[in-house]
């Protein structure tokens, strides 16, 4: 019998970013992960916020991405330098970043997708405040020249609730406040768009250009994406009982949040493995 994974998210707070993994080997026979999520797929736009979250680090990423210890690491930057105290920043993209169509990412399409974002993140728009000249020198190098000093710029940049996904320039010109249609990125799944059918399913491909980060290890948003499955599907279930089911059944290798009343039953389901994920508190600028 195969072993399933159940989902059982933890206590108050800001992050809804959950990881589980199956135990089951993943073989060429046998290489999807079915997923029922706690609600459906609202936008493929990713700065919408924290419901459109898990969709958004499985098709984009990000500059920084945040350790469990809330320590801001590299994604697609090769790292960054700090001059004239703490007025100006450079960021040097990773070699090798490719988005979904084949096209290169460059600091072009960075410096479009991080002036979208902060127009509707509030943490972004502080940083906009801050901001007199956000530019590309090259394809490699984003440039921030700002009219005071902003050390939570990486912080910022990197927040695990609404992060600066990174879009082609062409989706990032496009009005923050009308949602994007085209989920192109360059993180480790491309979404299937001819699958979708909006409140019932979405599916996922792995993104075979895709290079991980070198260094570090997985660690809430930070490290390698490490891709173990060839597709992914959301199944979309809005019935919790009807998903629990589907999980007892094997249809389903993944159920996220389950109701209180379903936690025994499932628990004493051999075949399951409940994991607790507890969230906390993100700081926030007073």
């Amino acid at each position: 019998m195969r072993r399933r994974h159940l989902l059982l998210a933890g206590a108050t707070a800001a992050i809804t970013i959950s990881q589980s993994r199956r135990v089951r080997p993943a073989t060429p026979a046998d290489s999807t992960l079915r997923y029922v999520p706690n609600f459906s797929l609202p936008s493929l736009d990713p700065i919408l916020g924290i419901p459109s979250s898990p969709h958004a680090y499985m098709v984009y990423d990000t500059l920084y991405g945040v350790d469990t210890a809330f320590v801001v690491r590299p994604q697609m930057a090769a790292g960054h330098v700090v001059e004239d105290e703490g007025r100006r920043w450079t960021i040097v993209l990773r070699d090798g970043l490719v988005f979904h169509d084949g096209e290169k990412v460059r600091a072009q399409d960075v410096v479009a997708s991080i002036g979208r974002w902060m127009k509707r993140n509030t943490f972004g728009q502080k940083l906009q405040s801050a901001t007199d000249e956000l530019s590309a020198i090259d394809d490699r190098r984003i440039v921030f020249r700002l009219n005071r000093p902003f050390p939570l710029l990486l912080a910022a940049l990197a927040n695990p609730a609404n992060p600066a996904f990174v879009l082609p320039e062409r989706l990032a010109r496009t009005d923050p406040y009308k949602p994007i249609q085209d989920a192109t990125g360059s993180g480790p799944f491309r979404f299937k768009a001819d699958e979708f059918n909006a409140g019932s399913f979405a599916a996922y491909e792995r993104h075979t250009a895709y290079q991980p980060a070198a260094a570090g290890e997985p660690s809430l948003t930070a490290g390698p994406k490490i891709v173990h499955f060839d597709r992914v599907e959301w199944r979309i279930i809005p019935d919790p009982a009807t998903a629990a089911a589907a999980l007892q059944q094997g249809e389903v290798d993944w159920y996220s949040n389950p109701t209180p009343e379903q936690i025994e039953a499932l628990r004493r389901n051999p075949a399951i493995t409940i994991l607790a994920t507890f969230r906390r508190k993100i700081p926030t600028l007073s």
